[in-house]
């Protein structure tokens, strides 16, 4: 959504309240990264990026929320324990984080989300939530295995 539809009081409130989220969110991922079981850092990612899906959602900034939303999706597993914080999944939330950044930022300079390809990432986070992790880049097709004579 463009940002010349928003009340613009109510747009510097959330590029306010979404930097300070964000600012929040990542030093406690650094930490996190150190001590990944400790919940109570988990608890203080998880919700100023709950909160960032819903000041998103309720602006209609689809792309921001759709990614948040996944992200929160993957923190909740985390915190209930259904999932393990591992490198793999600290990468795919940093990843996350920075793509949100990034919009946000976009949002406030330019009047839109961006171009961010948070489709990559999202797969990531589906892959993850499936039990999996998918890698950082597609893998390049290898070459067919010659038929034996």
């Amino acid at each position: 959504m463009s940002q010349e539809f928003m009340d613009p009081e109510i747009l510097a409130d959330f590029f306010v309240e979404a930097k300070e989220h964000l600012e929040t969110i990542e030093p406690n991922l650094l930490e996190l990264e150190k001590n990944p079981a400790n919940l109570g850092l988990l608890n203080e990612i998880f919700r100023p990026m709950h909160s960032l899906k819903g000041a998103s959602g309720f602006l209609g900034l689809n792309k921001i929320n759709s990614l948040a939303h996944k992200a929160e999706n993957i923190l909740d597993e985390l915190r209930q324990g259904s999932m393990a914080v591992t490198a793999e999944i600290m990468d795919i939330i940093l990843a996350a984080t920075d793509a949100l950044r990034n919009m946000v930022e976009s949002l406030e300079t330019k009047g839109n989300e961006g171009d961010v390809d948070t489709a990559p990432i999202i797969a990531r986070i589906e892959a993850a939530l499936a039990g999996g992790v998918a890698p950082e880049a597609p893998a390049a097709p290898s070459a067919p295995e010659p038929e034996p004579e």
